[in-house]
Order: structure tokens, then sequence, then C-alpha cells
């Protein structure tokens, strides 16, 4: 039995949910759902969450423009419902630690469902949404470089509305660049290549795109971990590189991992990630994309369906099939397939904005909605500036008693860095950066050898 709080913060979800709905929100399938499902358990809302969801679910100034947004749109196609009548944490016979009924995948979780949603019509008439979620344990880096942001750069500021999810000062460059390097390069984009996965980060156009297919869905991501690795000693280099910091970066590390425990064993559930991009510089960070960023080139994705043929959608089927007609248009450079895609990116054709025209109009029109992705080029400047129009949301689990821990020790930890830096002398802060580089080059060389040998089995 629910304890009063959380019945009453359930009973507040539902007329939340209740009034978007009334409002013009269309998410029958969710009541479809519901009705017969209240017996089971809301999840507690994060401090983060519980913001979200004070707020009014329409504050969006001035008159909506588009029919609906974009989860909304999601929502309304007839193959989008049938998949979310039969969702599943894994596809059948991979390993999953629990076993979840697609109501359970869902009735839980309306006061999140609910919150974005809401920021989606908030900011529909300024911003398109993408969606990503990231093991919770990924935010403890997150969390310190906003902190140490904060503090060196915006004093006194919150930065409500922004996560930082990159760390490292890499190239800006324009996503249609982006595409015809990739093209005439690789013979397409593949974001299994270390040096495009540094640049590109794999989205979701709504909440539950690419439901029914496990290892694309962002909703899958956010109910189960998919593995578990602490951030390394080079991100942590990153972050203090970026701020001038000489922190010893292994130590740090170290420092850091009983934080990072302590979201891991927090919730089952990981952490969700909503991007808002202005609509008017979507099309310079953002372009149209199939599993693992491949261009929406019907002809191409064509050719690469008919290597997987009935198997599932999944990494082992998937990456083969992709690095296959890469290969093949790398070898025959007159293939008529490989011209289009060349002649389409040059044009502009993988752009953003006109789809998102379409999908938050027309969503029946568009073929294949629910398996269209898109890719962020998260190493523009719009993703490592607070003030460029980009706003970050997280949705996450944690309960609320571990979460204040976690900040409360977390800001220790960067009262130590700071107040360590501060007393240093320019000698000592010479040494300590010459020290921290050193470790650098010594562990990405060990992670290199290591690659190597791993490809080599």
């Amino acid at each position: 039995m629910l304890i009063k709080r959380e019945k009453k913060m359930w009973e507040r979800v539902i007329q939340k949910v209740t009034r978007t709905i009334l409002q013009g929100l269309y998410i029958g399938l969710f009541v479809f759902l519901l009705l017969p499902s209240f017996k089971i358990e809301a999840k507690s809302a994060s401090p983060a969450l519980q913001g979200e969801l004070a707020k009014a679910p329409t504050k969006s100034a001035g008159i909506l423009t588009d029919e609906y947004v974009q989860t909304e749109a999601h929502l309304q196609v007839d193959e989008v419902k049938e998949e979310m009548s039969k969702i599943n944490l894994r596809l059948p016979g991979v390993p999953s630690k629990r076993s979840l009924s697609p109501n359970q995948m869902v009735t839980p979780y309306l006061n999140i469902i609910s919150a974005v949603i809401n920021k989606e019509v908030e900011l529909k008439n300024t911003h398109y949404a993408f969606y990503n979620a990231s093991n919770n344990e990924w935010r403890v880096p997150q969390d310190l470089y906003k902190k140490l942001y904060i503090h060196y750069k915006k004093p006194g500021s919150q930065l409500n509305d922004f996560a930082f999810v990159r760390f490292g000062g890499a190239k800006s460059i324009k996503a249609q660049d982006f595409l015809n390097e990739n093209i005439a390069k690789w013979g397409g984009v593949n974001d299994n290549i270390q040096e495009v996965k540094e640049v590109v980060m794999s989205v979701n156009l709504a909440l539950f795109g690419n439901v029914g297919f496990p290892g694309e869905c962002t909703w899958n991501y956010f109910m189960e971990a998919k593995s578990h690795t602490d951030p390394s000693p080079q991100r942590y280099y990153e972050i203090v590189k970026a701020f001038g910091v000489t922190y010893d970066i292994e130590l740090l590390a170290k420092e850091t991992k009983s934080l990072a425990a302590m979201l891991y064993n927090a919730s089952e559930e990981q952490t969700l990630y909503q991007f808002f991009v202005p609509i008017n510089k979507v099309d310079e960070v953002a372009y149209i994309a199939w599993v693992l960023g491949f261009p929406a080139h019907p002809k191409s994705i064509d050719l690469m369906e008919r290597v997987i043929g009935k198997k599932p959608h999944i990494g082992k089927h998937t990456v083969p099939a992709v690095q296959g007609v890469m290969k093949r248009f790398k070898k025959d450079k007159d293939n008529s397939v490989y011209k289009e895609l060349i002649k389409l990116a040059a044009d502009g054709e993988f752009g953003m904005s006109g789809f998102m025209e379409g999908m938050r109009n027309d969503p029946f029109s568009i073929e294949n909605l629910n398996e269209t992705q898109g890719r962020l080029l998260v190493t523009n400047p719009m993703f490592q500036n607070p003030s460029s129009g980009v706003k970050v949301f997280t949705y996450f689990t944690t309960p609320k008693k571990i979460q204040e821990d976690y900040n409360r020790k977390l800001d220790a930890l960067v009262q130590k860095v700071v107040s360590q830096e501060a007393s240093k002398t320019a000698q000592q802060k010479a040494a300590d950066q010459a020290k921290n580089e050193a470790t650098y080059r010594r562990l990405e060389k060990e992670a290199a050898q290591a690659a190597a040998a791993s490809a080599k089995k």
C-alpha cells in the first residue's frame, strides 16, 4: 500500500495528466494502459522532477503554431500504438535483470511522462526536443562540471535548465559539413567509430521513439542500465583542464567513485535527458539519422535492411549491415545509391527542421516515423554554453534522501578542489598540471593498447 505522501503525489499526477489530455495532448494509449492498473506503485519524483511537475503545462507564449508536440505526434501513429501495447525491456531471449509487463514499463512513470510533455508544450514555439538516456553514474562528472562552471564562470547562478554532457574542447562543426566529410571519408556515418562517437550523440525525436527496438529506444535506456562503467580519470582530466584546475585526476576519479556508487545503487531506472534546441539553429547541430548515425537515406537503408532481413535490429545484426554498405560505397564510388547520398547530403536534405515540421503537423504521412532518429553534434559551442539557447532537463527516480546526501558530498568535494587550487603557488600549479598531462597520456596509451588487443581476439 502506498504511504500517504505517495498517494497524494500520485493523485496530483493523475490530475495533471487528465488536464493535459483535456488541453489537447492526446495520450489515449496511456489511458488505455492505465485504467485497470492503478495498483502499480508510482515512482517517487526526484527533486528536479518535482520542480517540473509544479509548473503549469501550458506556459508557452503566443499561439501554438503546430498541430502536435513531438511525443504527442509520435503516439498518433498506429504502429507506435501497437508497439506501446507490448513494450519490453529487452528483446525476447536477451537476458534482463527484471521482467516487466507493458503496463509496468509505463504506468509508474506517468509523473515523468507528464513533466516531459509539459516541457514540450511550454517550449513548442521556440525549440525542438530530443531524447537520450544514460547510466546514473555519469551524472557525477556532469554535476561536477556544472558546479565548477558556476564557481569559475557564473557565480551565483543555478543553471536549472542546462546540463553539460561533454567536457572536452573538440572542434566545432556544422551538421551538414560533418555529413559531407564523413560520407566522403567513410561512405556514410558509423558512430561506433571513436572519432565519430566523440562528436555526435544519438537521440530520439520523441520520448518513446523507436519503441519496439530496445537497443534504440530511449525509454529502454532510461528503464534499465545497459552496462556499468565508472567515468575514467581521462574524463576528469577534461573537466579540470577546462577550468585551469590542477587537482590530481586519478585521485579525483577515486574520490568520485563512491558518489557514482550512490547513484548506481539508488534505483533501477537511469537518467533521462530532454534536449531543446532553438528552431532557428537546429539544422546547425542536428540531422535525421538511422541506426549508428547513418543519414536517413531511404535507398541506403533499403540496402542495409536487405542484409539484416528478419533478424532483430540489434548491434550484432545492424553494425555489420551498416559497415558492409559503407565499404561497398567506398569501393565503388560510382555506385548510383552512393552518388545520390552524396548529393542529398550536399543539398542539406538531411536537415532536421523540415522533418520536424512534417512530424508535428502530419505524422501519418511520414514513412517509418518510429524508426527515424537524430544525431546532435554536441561538440558545437551551443552544447557547452548555457547562454546559447539550448536547454537540457534531466529526469530520474533517485530517492530524495539519497539525492540530497549525494549533493552534500559532491559540494564538499567541489569545495576541496576549489580550496586546494586557491592555495597553490604558480610553481605548484605548473608541476601538478604537467603531472596530470603525463597521467592522461599514459592512460590514453594504455586504453588504446587494450582496445587494439581486444580487437585482435
